[in-house]
């Protein structure tokens, strides 16, 4: 439903930016307060906690959009979708890297801009309540319990080293996302400079560990896990 749904736009573009409040209040939706850069961005994020954040990725100023958004997901669980001028492969897949709930090119289609918003929002809401539940099944043997932040194979529990245990749950914070290397690596190793390699070695054990085939490897991108049942 679209009434209530509460969305911080950051465009620093005046005039794009008081066309689109109009047009989305048209559709229903509050506009809290528009952002015009990054610093505002995430004041407003934190005072207001949106339904939805609608980014532009090319601010202007010392961070882009991309950036922003990584600063505010160390805070908040929000989701964003991304405004760009651009659709060539290196915006979107920088943008990607931030696991944003959709995409908005300019010139808008406002219909389209609509639909994106809606999607994204129950998406969200979709993952929320999933990830909310005390027990996801991951597969036929596997289920993995939030309360205690334990894998189960068949009722048994699966015993990790620190670093995979660290590595599972992080990646069962971002269920049914892909988490790219870079993000897992600044979370296992607390910012230090590790190649992927080393990454790819702490995988490749906790796969050893699995027997079924649960965490999947996104080409080039990073790693996923998906559920299969929320109990």
């Amino acid at each position: 439903m679209v009434r209530n749904r509460s969305i911080l736009l950051v465009e620093d573009d005046s005039i794009i930016a008081a066309d689109l409040s109009y047009c989305l209040e048209e559709f229903g939706y509050k506009i809290v307060e528009v952002a015009s850069n990054a610093d505002d961005a995430v004041l407003y994020v934190k005072k207001y906690k949106p339904d939805l954040v609608l980014m532009d990725i090319c601010l202007e100023g010392s961070k882009d959009g991309t950036e922003v958004v990584e600063i505010i997901q160390k805070k908040l669980t929000t989701p964003v979708v991304y405004l760009t001028s651009h659709s060539d492969e290196e915006t979107l897949l920088k943008a990607s890297s931030t696991n944003p709930f959709g995409y908005v090119i300019k010139p808008f289609d406002l219909n389209q801009l609509n639909s994106t918003i809606l999607v994204a929002i129950s998406k969200f809401e979709e993952q929320k309540n999933l990830t909310s539940g005390k027990i996801v099944q991951l597969s036929a043997n596997y289920r993995y319990d939030y309360t205690d932040e334990v894998l189960y194979y068949l009722g048994e529990k699966v015993n990790f080293t620190t670093k995979e245990k660290r590595f599972f749950d992080y990646m069962m914070k971002n269920l049914n996302k892909t988490v790219c290397y870079e993000k897992i690596i600044k979370n296992i190793w607390l910012n230090q400079d590790i190649p992927t390699s080393t990454l790819r070695s702490l995988v490749r054990r906790v796969r050893d560990k699995l027997h079924d085939n649960i965490i999947e490897n996104i080409s080039s991108k990073g790693y996923r896990i998906q559920a299969s049942i929320n109990l």
